[in-house]
């Protein structure tokens, strides 16, 4: 039997501990985690939290009923159901669990040897039998330097988590925008479906009153079944688009008459300047921001590169006992790693073009992104201008020369060809002011689809009215 003395034992547990020496970083990440409701403690283990964050909120938006919904309760409704954003909420706890596992102290291991074992004369009563105790100790402040690549990685996470977000929105924003503006379409098909059977209705009544031959009544049936078929291709596009709902929603399925009926096409309001809007895409697009943690946790890297080409120590402490005389001994050791050839200098080097790399993609993000905004900024001002020209000179006076052409029609002062030609030209510009309307609509969605709640800042003192 072995008889290890206990000053060896202190010896050996002293030895394991020095591994350990040092700041402690796995317990920062972990409080972060449980601060932000990512992880649970089940029985000594951690695990993922089974709900989102902030799924509490979810009571606060009625999936079923016939309550009205606005745009801000379609967002929080993708907020909690979306699997992308639920991914990318997974992404930050996956980044916060490997950062903590970076920090963790290497283990020891133990290792029981019997040497000088004699086939004769003996055997194992000839023989010396050593516990030994190997600690790795790390050098080079490599679990500092590790704790710091997490955070910036976890900050990385937290802003990709955003810019998910706010595409999310954006695409919720679009098609909402889209169904607003296949609903004013729907409207004013309806509404010069009202005239046009008017029109049908008088030309039938002059028909039947010999005043007027049967093929004024026929065309005036043709303009009408030709507006209820656009009509039904508005509601077949009315019903895709609820289906995209469906889809930008995360799955949750909701009856689009639901939605608020003056839902703001944003047509109306003052646009801040667009050098506004690019200072805001530089400072404050998730998107970016992402882009540049992602090179601060590069630069960080190359710390950890740094502290990597200093390779671990290797403390050992044994205790043993000599068979032959059954007296004990002690013994110590210290392995350093010889760095001669590998210095890590390929791994610090490619951690330096990694960092140059990521800040020049982050550069080339913002002028990309910049780019797209400038293009949606543009359209959008087009679109508005040909809308007001629209409203204030041509709409009017087409609906002046329907309301005239008609009262004419009816006295017998016009024939049914000059009512169609004024009906024709009434409808088509409606159709335009629709089209324009909409035109506008997806522009300014792709400006807050680049810019966020940045558009909705103050344009006191510049910006398009």
């Amino acid at each position: 039997m072995i008889e290890i003395r206990s000053h060896y034992v202190a010896a050996l547990l002293a030895l394991s501990l020095c591994g350990c020496a040092g700041p402690d970083y796995g317990p920062r990440f972990l409080d972060v985690l449980r601060a932000e409701e990512m992880i649970r403690d089940e029985g000594g283990e951690w695990m993922p939290t089974p709900a989102a964050p902030g799924a509490e909120h979810l009571a606060e938006v009625p999936i079923a009923g016939d309550g009205r919904l606005s745009l801000e309760s379609l967002f929080a409704l993708a907020d909690e159901r979306h699997p992308r954003l639920a991914a990318a909420r997974a992404a930050i706890g996956e980044a916060g669990a490997r950062a903590w596992q970076s920090t963790l102290a290497p283990n020891p291991s133990i290792e029981v040897e019997s040497e000088n074992m004699r086939t004769t004369g003996g055997g194992f009563g000839q023989s010396e039998t050593t516990v030994r105790l190997v600690q790795p100790i790390t050098v080079g402040h490599r679990r500092e330097a590790a704790a710091s690549v997490g955070e910036a990685q976890m900050d990385q996470q937290r802003l990709a988590l955003q810019a998910a977000r706010r595409e999310v929105h954006a695409r919720i924003r679009r098609i909402v925008t889209a169904i607003a503006g296949t609903r004013e379409a729907i409207a004013e098909h309806e509404r010069l479906i009202e005239l046009a059977t008017q029109a049908q209705g008088i030309a039938a009544a002059r028909f039947d009153a010999r005043a007027a031959p049967e093929a004024e009544a026929i065309r005036a049936r043709v303009e009408v079944a030709n507006l209820l078929f656009a009509l039904s291709r508005l509601r077949g596009e009315q019903a895709a688009q609820a289906e995209e709902l469906f889809s930008a929603l995360g799955g949750v399925r909701l009856d689009l008459d639901r939605l608020d009926a003056d839902l703001p096409l944003g047509l109306d309001g003052r646009m801040p300047a667009l050098e506004q809007l690019e200072k805001a895409v530089r400072e404050s697009h998730p998107a970016v921001l992402a882009a540049q943690a992602h090179a601060r946790a590069a630069r960080r890297q190359i710390d950890l590169d740094r502290a990597l080409a200093r390779p671990d120590l290797s403390a050992t402490v044994g205790a043993g006992v000599a068979h032959a005389d059954d007296e004990g001994f002690f013994e110590v050791g210290l392995s350093v790693p010889l760095t001669i050839f590998d210095r890590n200098q390929g791994g610090v080097l490619a951690a330096r073009f990694e960092a140059i790399r990521l800040a020049h993609e982050a550069e080339a993000l913002v002028q990309e992104t910049n780019g797209l905004l400038a293009q949606a900024y543009r359209r959008w001002e087009s679109a508005i201008a040909r809308l007001r020209v629209f409203e204030s000179q041509i709409l009017g006076d087409a609906r002046q020369l329907h309301q005239q052409t008609v009262l004419a029609y009816e006295a017998g002062r016009r024939t049914l060809l000059d009512l169609l030609d004024a009906q024709r030209t009434l409808i088509d510009a409606s159709l335009v002011l629709v089209d324009l309307r909409r035109e506008a609509g997806a522009a300014l969605s792709e400006v807050y689809e680049i810019v966020g709640e940045s558009l909705e800042l103050s344009t006191e003192g510049g910006g398009t009215p």
